[in-house]
């Protein structure tokens, strides 16, 4: 009769010693130490006993996984291990891409002093992206924690988004066309309908997947422009005139996702002007990128009123006259606008020396959390924001 209990007590060691041999070789990490709780418990073991949890871990534990699941870190790239030897909790874990690890570190660590911890040191290695952090506490009796930060391949969901619009595209049979083209991420293209080559250009973009807006002439043109001044809308043109023109244009470019103004700071001024060309354009479903060359334009505001999606121009680049370096300090202060307000709309030309830029650029703009997409993401939909209005009212 006596043979039960000491039955039960050798099986028992048996599954604690496997455990712990499991955790030893790191084959058992964070499901052992949960079988081993229920072990521990159901054989009447104290929790503190050698080679258990130590006491206050599972708090600490809790906060940096819930930290890192904000950081879209899935528990396939997290590992924890609890080395006996010197009760240090060491968890890796992988992010993702797309946001500076500075600002990861300085959010994961930021709730630890809710358990009692606080960061020891921090040490960066540049290849690979690499960090690891050292927390510790005063309180006796809870373990140090050792968190190790690599980089996942993917990036994050939620990056901010940046828009790049090349003016006035033309195509040449030049390297520097090649290259905006072929360039791998997302590109909008605007170019004037009325100009040489214009739809055969139009198609080349279209099939190199460039997203495609119709630089549409206004008074009054700059003299860099006065060749396009018959193909200009006109404050004085009858509403039969201005639609013509419109026609016009779309007909030789198809496959347009929408317009922007050629100057034109007195027709964004006009309203019925601006009316008949924001009507038109919803019948198409397009949208209308102000190209900011008036304070006093009412484009917007009637762009609202008709639901007509839209957006202004943030920063214009001048990729002609600028310095490599100025040009890669203007592309940090928009990934900057961009990780604040969540979306920018960059502007510039078609030149070597931008495209060259961008290319040099893009793996930082990936790194700090900006996607770059075609406009049509970035546009302002009026009547969204009519119905998160309601519900922040609500």
């Amino acid at each position: 009769m006596r043979l039960k209990p000491v039955a039960v007590l050798f099986s028992g060691t048996l599954l604690l010693l496997a455990l712990l041999i499991g955790l030893k070789s790191g084959f058992l990490q964070k499901t052992a130490l949960s079988a081993y709780s229920s072990i521990a418990s159901a054989l009447h073991l104290p929790q503190n006993s050698h080679g258990a949890l130590p006491p206050g871990s599972h708090k600490i534990e809790n906060i940096i996984l819930t930290q890192l699941a904000k950081f879209e870190t899935p528990e396939s790239e997290v590992s924890i291990d609890h080395l006996l030897e010197d009760s240090t909790i060491v968890i890796d874990a992988r992010i993702p891409r797309g946001k500076p690890i500075e600002w990861i570190v300085m959010q994961l660590c930021a709730p630890v002093g809710e358990a009692g911890y606080h960061v020891e040191d921090c040490i960066y290695d540049e290849q690979p992206v690499r960090c690891t952090i050292r927390l510790r506490t005063e309180k006796k009796g809870k373990p140090s924690v050792r968190i190790k930060l690599s980089r996942a391949r993917r990036y994050f969901s939620s990056s901010a988004k940046m828009a790049i619009v090349i003016a006035d595209f033309g195509f040449k049979a030049t390297t520097t066309t090649v290259e905006f083209l072929s360039f791998p991420e997302p590109l909008t293209v605007s170019l004037v309908s009325s100009k040489k080559m214009s739809t055969w250009t139009a198609q080349i973009a279209n099939e190199y997947r460039k997203e495609i807006v119709i630089m549409l002439p206004m008074e009054p043109l700059s003299r860099s422009y006065s060749a396009y001044t018959d193909k200009a809308v006109m404050i004085h043109y009858p509403q039969d005139k201005i639609k013509s023109l419109l026609r016009t244009t779309t007909e030789s470019i198809p496959c347009y996702a929408g317009f922007t103004n050629l100057c034109g700071s007195r027709v964004l001024e006009d309203t019925p002007v601006m009316r008949i060309i924001l009507g038109e354009l919803k019948k198409d479903h397009g949208y209308f990128l102000i190209n900011p060359v008036s304070r006093k334009s009412v484009a917007a505001g009637i762009a609202r009123e008709l639901d007509v999606p839209y957006r202004g121009i943030d920063i214009v680049l001048d990729s002609a006259a600028s310095s490599v370096s100025t040009l890669d300090d203007t592309l940090h202060h928009a990934a900057m606008i961009a990780q604040k307000t969540g979306s920018v709309v960059l502007q510039g030309r078609a030149t070597s020396r931008f495209i060259t830029t961008l290319n040099e650029q893009l793996p930082y703009l990936q790194e700090n959390g900006i996607k770059l997409v075609y406009l049509s993401e970035v546009v302002h939909h009026p009547q969204d924001r009519d119905e998160k209005n309601k519900v922040d009212r609500k």
